[in-house]
């Protein structure tokens, strides 16, 4: 046999390269978070390519990856917040080594260190603030969450000394809160952001105010907002507090969404962002309405956390929840939508991390939870979905004791954590990483997908 020439395997090689790059273009559009199309972003030739398809079909939410800080420097006008829960009181564990002070309840926190400047809220208990630098008795904190986004201001902290470990380890119980109704002056600013000041309806169980007029989009948001809250107690078996009573703001153009962000939470995401202390979730509706389902399903899960929950959770937990429930809340679908109508999961090859550890993910606090979004956000999802859905094990039960336990009042540990399930660090990173290498493909008809 003659030996084969180059030319004779040149355009097969060229034929093969090119189906491999349209093969994952395709993937991108159809399947923008599969661990495959993740990776592309750093392969040559392809990188650019992958980079743009995701940013283009994947909700900013996990695409907020390494945001720079928003600050508010120029004094713009924006909506005077009072009574806001910031961050949760948690074991100290949690809490991470960055420098903090503990800002008794009542503290307003200003917008600089005077007290006649503008107050940006007022804490509602004691807890802990991450603090940047120190004026005398003023000290620049970094307060917010992961929902509205985080923000700088300043504490006055007259004679300040550290809690004792006594005090540290005897926190107040936080339980969950019932639903906060979004306030004249909010539905105002909403309004005056919205074309000829939107109209009012409903999103099922929600109050609506939008300026949509696609009657597909306004059916879609009743729809989900009539499902989502049963979904959610189907899901994680969890009893809210009080039923739906805040709003959620439709806004027609992301310029106008933006408009109002910048007014109430600048630092939130780019497209859609929940503020269950001020009541309301608020959309930016110009997108594919399966990306459009996606993100309201989302941010509607803030809203029910913080109702079955608490306020404030650690990130890990409440972005880890909002996006399991986006994903895997079976509230039925749009058929475009394809982040819930299909995904697929690469197996991890040997030798290669299969995923985020917990324990790390445990100890990032707001701040660093949103520097590597993307990540964080994907990596705390899968890790809820592997306590609620791995087969062949009991983690489900085990997972929803440690829910239930939060909604009781204990604070979050993990001690709790490790206790609820029954494993030790080990075991759970070693269960973790056999699901991962197993890989997956889900492939479901949206009609299949409705409410338990």
């Amino acid at each position: 046999m003659a030996p084969m020439r180059l030319r004779d395997v040149t355009a097969p090689l060229l034929l093969a390269g090119v189906l491999l790059i349209l093969l994952l273009l395709a993937l991108a559009t159809r399947y923008p978070e599969a661990e495959i199309v993740v990776r592309a972003e750093e392969w040559p030739v392809v990188g650019p390519a992958a980079q743009a398809f995701r940013a283009r079909y994947v909700p900013s939410e996990v695409m907020n990856a390494e945001a720079g800080d928003t600050d508010d420097e120029s004094g713009a006008k924006r909506q005077p917040v009072a009574q806001v829960e910031v961050i949760r009181v948690v074991d100290t564990g949690f809490l991470g080594v960055k420098p903090k002070v503990w800002a008794p309840r009542g503290t307003a926190i200003h917008h600089l260190p005077d007290s006649d400047s503008r107050v940006l809220i007022r804490l509602k208990r004691d807890f802990p603030l991450s603090r940047l630098r120190r004026d005398g008795d003023w000290y620049e904190v970094r307060f917010g969450n992961s929902t509205a986004g985080l923000e700088k201001g300043w504490v006055f902290l007259e004679n300040y000394r550290e809690p004792t470990a006594e005090e540290l380890a005897a926190p107040a119980p936080v339980l969950p809160l019932p639903a906060t109704a979004a306030s004249e002056e909010t539905v105002a600013v909403a309004r005056e952001a919205m074309r000829e000041g939107g109209t009012s309806g409903r999103c099922g169980e929600y109050l609506l105010w939008t300026d949509v007029e696609d009657p597909a989009v306004v059916a879609m948001c009743d729809r989900v907002g009539s499902r989502v809250d049963a979904a959610h107690r189907s899901r994680y078996e969890l009893q809210p507090v009080s039923v739906a009573a805040e709003t959620v703001f439709l806004f027609r153009d992301i310029e106008d969404y933006r408009a109002f962000r910048d007014r109430l939470a600048p630092s939130a995401h780019e497209d859609g962002h929940a503020y269950p202390a001020l009541g309301y979730v608020a959309v930016a509706a110009d997108r594919s309405l399966g990306a459009l389902e996606s993100i309201l399903t989302h941010e509607l899960a803030h809203l029910l956390n913080r109702r079955t929950l608490g306020p404030a959770l650690p990130p890990w937990l409440d972005e880890g929840l909002a996006r399991d429930f986006s994903l895997n809340g079976r509230l039925g679908g749009t058929e475009e939508n394809p982040r819930r109508k299909n995904r697929f999961r690469l197996p991890t090859l040997p030798g290669q991390s299969p995923g985020l550890p917990l324990r790390e993910l445990l100890e990032l606090d707001q701040e660093d939870f949103q520097k590597r979004a993307a990540r964080n956000y994907r990596a705390a999802s899968r890790w809820i979905e592997h306590f609620l859905d791995s087969p062949g094990d009991d983690l489900r039960p085990r997972f929803l004791d440690f829910l239930g336990a939060i909604a009781s009042g204990e604070p979050i540990s993990e001690d709790l954590l490790l206790n609820r399930l029954g494993v030790s660090w080990a075991e759970l990173e070693a269960g973790f990483a056999g699901w991962e290498q197993s890989g997956f493909a889900v492939t479901t008809t949206v009609s299949d997908r409705t409410t338990r």
